[in-house]
């Protein structure tokens, strides 16, 4: 039994490609999501403990794979993990954490806008890892606490959220609409408009393939894979968000490409 951590990008000459971590019973699997790859794999509404960070770049596996019940971590790796306190500064962390400096970035994720912060270092993988089409970094190398002041202000003001639901990020989203959105945050703030980045992911799947039931949850992955954008894989005009957590497993019945 396997459960979804997250889809990992990296960067391979130049260009951004996919692996699916999974955590098993005392460790973690990679598989790579190739874009023809045959999944086999079924995606469940059951959930296991995907361990935790112990630092940047490193993760450590739960103790016991234990089951719960929502979210992704049992309550005792969610205590160990740094992340959970180090970005507001609280708890005991160590001090490279508190000294790491944060960029605030505006992004368009299918058809919805949203403000979000990140370690600077990390900026443009954050985007690719949410599937965002298009962004623009407002602010770069500031405090976590500037950080999180900044975010809050420009959603609070012209009325961007800090999150994206993953529905919207399947739909079409209009390039106008985000420079619309970032003209107006930029002329309110007084800053000036960075120009718009286009996130080079593998594909948008809006564009290009569309989901033709709606984005799935659970249930068969898509085979063969066409598509992965940020956490969401597609494939036949079936697009399955790859929650964290969710249980990964053989499937109990064939999917319609094996018959």
């Amino acid at each position: 039994m396997k459960s979804v951590v997250k889809v990992q990008w990296s960067r391979e000459s130049g260009e951004w490609v996919p692996n699916l971590l999974m955590a098993i019973d005392g460790g973690f699997e990679t598989l790579e999501l190739r874009r023809g790859r045959d999944m086999n794999l079924e995606l469940g509404e059951e959930r296991r403990c995907t361990g935790y960070s112990s630092g940047i770049g490193q993760r450590e596996p739960c103790p016991e794979f234990r089951e719960i019940s929502s979210g992704s971590q049992c309550g005792e790796c969610r205590n160990r993990d740094v992340y959970s306190d180090y970005v507001r500064g609280t708890g005991s962390v160590n001090q490279e954490y508190v000294d790491t400096v944060f960029s605030v970035y505006m992004a368009q994720a299918g058809a919805k806008v949203k403000v979000g912060v990140t370690r600077s270092e990390k900026v443009e993988r954050r985007w690719v890892e949410q599937g965002a089409d298009r962004a623009v970094e407002l602010r770069r190398g500031i405090s976590s606490e500037e950080a999180l002041e900044l975010e809050d202000e420009v959603s609070e003001r012209f009325d961007v959220s800090q999150t994206v639901n993953k529905n919207y990020k399947v739909e079409a989203g209009r390039k106008e609409e985000f420079e619309d959105v970032v003209g107006k945050v930029c002329a309110g703030m007084s800053m000036k408009k960075p120009g718009i980045l286009e996130v080079c992911t593998e594909v948008k799947i809006s564009q290009e393939f569309g989901c033709q039931g709606g984005l799935e949850r659970s249930g068969l992955l898509p085979s063969p894979l066409e598509a992965v954008k940020g956490q969401i894989v597609c494939g036949g005009g079936l697009c399955v968000a790859l929650g964290s957590g969710r249980v990964l497993k053989t499937p109990e019945q064939q999917s319609l490409s094996g018959f």
